[in-house]
């Protein structure tokens, strides 16, 4: 759960 939260947090950084 958390890291799969993680690297959605990531991604979305990512494409900001």
């Amino acid at each position: 759960m958390g890291m799969r939260l993680n690297v959605i947090r990531k991604v979305t950084v990512l494409s900001n």
